[in-house]
Parts: structure tokens; C-alpha cells; sequence
């Protein structure tokens, strides 16, 4: 099989907020300084309870249109790309001057460890409470690269899933049902925040792949180098391609797809037959399987156009 170990049981991507497509919000100018500055000291504060919940409900995200991040790094990275409500941190000075947000709410250390569920926190920790990103509905604008998740589960692998998309360029990625939620807290360390910085799409197969036929969108599926099917049944008997290079801008107008499924479920019968079959070749006898995330890094990059230039030296003085 193409990945190694199943996928772990975790919420489903729900719900699916709002028609309004979502715009990646480089560059936009925010309040740097806050409006109110607060003090909470006790654990029962209802604001802290909303936050727990945000961090570790993916219903209630859903429901409230918000999330929580976690890190200094975090926070301070994303700063620029989103709207951030609440900023919680120990000491005003922990706060970079300049730092976007509506809200500073300063905590005592317990506080911060029930926030944020570290069990260390100390100078310069800092969370933050910023509204999420909207799923989008229109398959129709989507860039060139897109990229396609079928009942990715894992938050791990979901983030860095993310992250090396947004890294390669793939700005739109596409969700289909039994995905993770992006906005999960390890989701969301995994993929440093790509996810509130990529526009994602959520959708079914059988509607996917008609916009594929719509817009001629040449459409790759990741599969077992022997072209065994994993799960559903979809693709049975079809050999996994070698790995190409592909430039999207070189005999695909239409832009390309890379869709990527979970071992366990595998890939839909639909989905598998709109789909040219790709796989990543290995040394006979290394290894069985390679994990998601590993081999759609590898298939991002060689769709991308990028695998050619992977040996080039580089001045690094």
C-alpha cells in the first residue's frame, strides 16, 4: 500500500461554513494596538471555557466561525493574514510592539495552561482567538494546482500536507468529506498555520469531477506502484504511472489535480476513474509503503515542475 499505518479517528470536516469563497488575507492592514486590555485570573472565566472549546471542538469552530492558535510562533506569523480578536499572553511585553489585534486579555500561568493545553508555559507564550477561514464552494476559480484530500484523518498529516502546498504553490486545495478539520490545534501546528493561508474548497467527488471535465483539468491520482487499489474498490487493476514531471503551464491549460485518499478508505470508484494513476517508485524490497504526507510532498513537487531543478547546486555562503 502507498501510505503506511491508518489513519487515526478524528472529527469530520464539519460544517461546511458559507458559500463566501475565501481570499487569502496577505497584506491586509489591521488595529495595531488593542482597543481593551483585560485581566483573567480564574480558570472558570467563560472566555477561557469558549477558547478550550474552540481549541479542541470542531463542531463548535464550526459554529462560532472561529479558532484558537497556539505558539508564539504561531500567532505572531499569522498575525498579518488574519483577524485576531483576542490576544492572550502573561505580560504586555511579551506582546511584539506593532502585533494586530482587537483584544489584548492578559492570564496568569495556570490560565495559559488551561488555554492553551501545554503543560509549560513561561516569558513570551502567547494564543489567540482569530476568526477561520470560510470554505468556499466554487470549484470553477480555482488556480492551477489544485490539490485533492479524500478522508485524510490524521491532523499530522493533514498539516503538512498543507504546509508543503502552500510552500509549492498549490494555493487551493480541495476537501471532500471525512477529511480533518484544518483548524484542529495539532492540524494547525503541523501545517504552521497554511491552512488559514491557502483557499480551501470543500465538495464531493461526483461534483469534483465534473468541474474536472468542465474546465479540462487533467486530474492525477496517488496509487500503489503495482496499481492496486487501496480501500473502495476504486482504480482495481490499473497501474500506477511512473513519476513524471510536470509543468502545469506546459500542455495542461486547464491546470492539474493531484488528489490524495487515506489507506484505509482509499480512494472513491468515482474519483479513481476520472483520475490518471501516478506512483512513487521504490527500491524493490525497501519499504512497503510510504506515508501520506511523504508521498504527496513528492508528487506536489514533481507536478509542480519542480523535480528537475530538486539537484541543482545552490550559492549557500
Amino acid at each position: 500500500m502507498l501510505y503506511a499505518g491508518l489513519e487515526a479517528s478524528v472529527p469530520h470536516l464539519s460544517p461546511f461554513t458559507s458559500a463566501r469563497p475565501h481570499v487569502p488575507r496577505c497584506g491586509i492592514r489591521r488595529p495595531t494596538c488593542s482597543a481593551l486590555t483585560e485581566r483573567i485570573t480564574s480558570l472558570q472565566n467563560e472566555t477561557i471555557k469558549h477558547c478550550v472549546k474552540l481549541r479542541s471542538s470542531a463542531s463548535y469552530r464550526g459554529e462560532q466561525g472561529r479558532m484558537l492558535l497556539v505558539s508564539r510562533t504561531l500567532v505572531l506569523d499569522l498575525a498579518p493574514h488574519v483577524h485576531t480578536s483576542n490576544l492572550f499572553a502573561l505580560s504586555p511585553e511579551d506582546v511584539p510592539e506593532g502585533t494586530p489585534h482587537s483584544n489584548l486579555t492578559l492570564v496568569t500561568p495556570p490560565v495559559m495552561r488551561k488555554l492553551t493545553g501545554l503543560q509549560s508555559v513561561g516569558p513570551g507564550t502567547l494564543a489567540a482567538e482569530v476568526l477561520r477561514n470560510v470554505y468556499s464552494h466554487d470549484l470553477a476559480s480555482c488556480g492551477p494546482r489544485q490539490l485533492v484530500l479524500d478522508g485524510v484523518q490524521d491532523p499530522g498529516n493533514m498539516g503538512t500536507l498543507l504546509r508543503t502546498a502552500l510552500a509549492l504553490g498549490w494555493t487551493d486545495v480541495a476537501l471532500l468529506p471525512g477529511c480533518c478539520d484544518p483548524g484542529n490545534d495539532k492540524c494547525l501546528r503541523a501545517s504552521q498555520g497554511a491552512s488559514l493561508r491557502l483557499r480551501l474548497v470543500a465538495t464531493e467527488d461526483v461534483e469534483l469531477a465534473a468541474s474536472w471535465k468542465a474546465t479540462g483539468r487533467m486530474a492525477f491520482a496517488a496509487m500503489v506502484p503495482e496499481g492496486t487499489a487501496v480501500g473502495r474498490g476504486g482504480g482495481a487493476g490499473k497501474k500506477g504511472r511512473a513519476l513524471p514531471s510536470l509543468d502545469v503551464a506546459d500542455g495542461y491549460p486547464g491546470g492539474v489535480a493531484l488528489v490524495l485518499g487515506a489507506e484505509g478508505r482509499g480512494l472513491s470508484a468515482s474519483l479513481a476513474r476520472a483520475c490518471l494513476h501516478l506512483s512513487v517508485p521504490m527500491v524493490p524490497g525497501s519499504v512497503q509503503s510510504l506515508n501520506v504526507a511523504v508521498a504527496g510532498a513528492i508528487l506536489m513537487a514533481a507536478c509542480s515542475g519542480a523535480w528537475p531543478h530538486l539537484g541543482e547546486p545552490q550559492d549557500g555562503r
